[in-house]
């Protein structure tokens, strides 16, 4: 699962690692990071005792739900290659899942009226032009509940396109800013996602996209000091896991020089995407 996070980063997935047998929350991060997922990664959050109305009692571990891109729990069974797990076909199933997931989630509920219009948005194909018929429909009929449901969803399309977009200025700010300019856009001219083309303009400004840059360069090289250090056995291979004592004992000094690093960072671009990630990572360091 620590490998699927990381395979998938920057696609519709997140990984909810529970851990369900008694201890801390310091107890559950320990354990996430003993697993081999990186301190960076973003799309993993780490949980204690999870519970869902729909599993009664998962026996034993590990065990695995999975949801859909409704938020449906669609399948869940005992992983893992002892008392009936399926190994790992979680793995297989998530990718697969994967390919139904619309470039645009427009909702659960179907459309009737404005079908056509929805399937258009969803797929992302030529938004620009779904969202100029969008605007149209909305002129005529203001108060249709389909059109107010797809309003919303490009909204909402556009504020995760920001949100990733920003998480990818931070380790790699060139791509980013290229990337960012063909949703801006699609959104141009348009009522919704003003604070994505707003950030393109920004950074169309060079001395704001050199700091951006800059930033993230240093940050891409601060975290290459951390694949330099000394590993610990964790569970099934080597890790470098900060929440564990001795990997903290075996590399402080070096520990301690990244922190800095990071804390400068923090205090020379705090306000940009890198400096804001360095402030993340520099939270774990210090728990």
């Amino acid at each position: 699962m620590a490998s699927l996070a990381k395979e998938l980063e920057g696609q519709p997935f997140h990984l909810i690692a529970s851990y369900n047998q008694g201890g801390t929350d310091e107890t559950a991060l320990h354990e996430v990071f003993q697993n081999g997922v990186p301190w960076t990664t973003p799309n993993v959050s780490a949980t204690m005792h999870a519970r869902h109305p729909g599993v009664q009692g998962t026996g034993y571990v590990p065990y695995y739900i999975v949801f859909d891109h409704h938020g449906d729990l669609v399948y869940h069974h005992q992983g893992g290659p002892y008392h009936g797990g399926d190994g790992k076909a979680v793995l297989d199933r998530v990718r697969q899942m994967l390919r139904a997931v619309p470039r645009i989630y427009v909702g659960k509920d179907s459309y009737t009226t404005h079908e056509k219009l929805a399937k258009s948005i969803a797929s992302g194909k030529k938004l620009g032009s779904s969202l100029k018929s969008l605007a149209k429909a909305l002129e005529d009929a203001p108060d249709d509940s389909e059109l107010q449901r797809l309003v919303a969803a490009v909204e909402r399309h556009a504020t995760r396109q920001l949100r990733r977009h920003e998480q990818d200025l931070a380790t790699q700010a060139k791509r980013a800013i290229k990337s960012l300019s063909a949703p801006a856009k699609e959104y141009r001219g348009t009522s919704w996602g003003n604070a994505l083309v707003a950030r393109s303009e920004e950074l169309s400004d060079k001395e704001t996209r050199k700091a951006s840059e800059a930033a993230a360069k240093s940050l891409a090289k601060i975290l290459g000091g951390w694949e330099s250090l000394a590993t610990v056995k964790g569970n099934g291979g080597a890790v470098r896991n900060p929440a564990d004592r001795s990997f903290r004992a075996k590399n402080q000094e070096a520990i301690d020089r990244i922190a800095a690093r990071l804390e400068q960072l923090v205090n020379e671009h705090g306000e940009v995407p890198a400096g804001k990630e360095a402030k993340r990572l520099l939270a774990v360091l210090r728990r």
